[in-house]
């Protein structure tokens, strides 16, 4: 088998390495600023980053990440990261999660100056639940309060879903944020198993899109949670459909925005299996603003499906598990409708 490499745009391509440069460091040089985390399903976290080799090209550099233990059945099973990428969790299918606080960019920077060993792990953290662990997700919480850390979990147990928080705040003892098991509240019974779980960057709300309905969850920090159903046209399916039931919601992608922007507004796209793309806005008073349907896309759409940073325009990437895709690039006007 070749070996993997870095294709560069060049058209040129760098071999693949997974030991670190025996070469002393450059009194000069950083750490780039995003590290790409790679989890397998037996729990292994990999963080690859790329570095200049000695010649110019590039070359990846890794830092592994073991499981807690080595009885732990299928922990990469879920992953989620914080907005703020200073936690993430992995979850087995059931019965039990692990939460990883993780250094902060400087700290890791400062080992990657002095070549050090990278060591992207500071603290981890097992819970145990009972039950199956159906989503696992960080929402987003207020923009004033930005160490606040919100995990949401939904947990089926004896045929009924639960929705499961945990809060606390960055740098806090993990050991007893988590020594007690939560039960949570009871999910509605058109929402027991969404099919896709959406954080907003506004009011710490989330979508919660299930085979029935599209709902938005709100106050679920203070309380028992509101889900209120978001009333949109809900078109028919197109030529690529060849189902008997409704065609599903499959994907989503959160298009590149000013930060300014999300502190007070938040945007997206969602993706149906037939080709259908419905644009999103939210806002802080109201959760959900108004929708957008786009022309159909004449190809069917599952997990293959992105959102791509242009100048101008936003840059859709989709495709199906099996089946052609597409690259588009997004007209500037739609047909609208509201939301109710």
């Amino acid at each position: 088998m070749d070996p993997l490499s870095v294709k560069t745009e060049d058209g040129e391509s760098a071999p693949f390495s997974f030991m670190p440069s025996s070469s002393s460091a450059a009194p000069a040089r950083q750490l780039p600023p995003q590290l790409l985390m790679v989890v397998l399903e037996c729990g292994d976290c990999i963080f690859l980053y790329l570095r200049h080799g000695s010649g110019g090209d590039l070359v990846f550099e890794t830092a592994r990440a073991p499981p807690p233990g080595n009885r732990i059945v299928q922990p990469g099973f879920h992953l989620a990261i914080d907005p703020s990428s200073r936690y993430m969790v992995l979850g087995c299918a059931q019965d039990l999660f692990v939460v990883y606080e993780l250094e902060s960019l400087d700290v890791l920077n400062q080992q990657y100056i002095r070549n050090e060993r990278l060591v992207p792990v500071r603290v981890q953290r097992p819970r145990s639940v009972q039950g199956v662990i159906h989503k696992v997700h960080f929402l987003y919480p207020r923009p004033e309060d930005q160490h606040h850390v919100i995990l949401l979990l939904i947990i089926v147990r004896n045929n009924k879903s639960r929705m499961v928080t945990y809060e606390w705040e960055l740098g806090d003892d993990l050991r007893r944020v988590f020594s007690e098991e939560k039960h949570g509240h009871r999910m509605p019974v058109a929402n027991q198993m969404p099919v896709l779980i959406i954080p907003l960057t506004v009011r710490s709300a989330f979508i919660a899109i299930s085979q029935e309905q599209v709902a938005v969850c709100t106050a679920g920090l203070y309380g028992p949670p509101n889900f209120e159903t978001m009333e949109m046209e809900n078109p028919r399916p197109t030529r690529n459909y060849h189902g008997r039931q409704r065609p599903l919601w499959t994907a989503w992608a959160r298009p590149f925005r000013l930060s300014p922007y999300f502190e007070r507004r938040d945007c997206l796209y969602l993706a149906r299996e037939d080709g259908e793309v419905i644009f999103i806005e939210a806002d802080s008073e109201s959760a959900l603003d108004r929708s957008t349907f786009m022309d159909k896309f004449d190809s069917n759409i599952s997990g293959a499906f992105t959102c791509l940073f242009d100048q101008y325009t936003d840059v859709l990437v989709l495709g199906s598990e099996s089946g052609p895709g597409a690259v588009w690039k997004v007209r500037a006007t739609l047909r609208t409708s509201s939301v109710g």
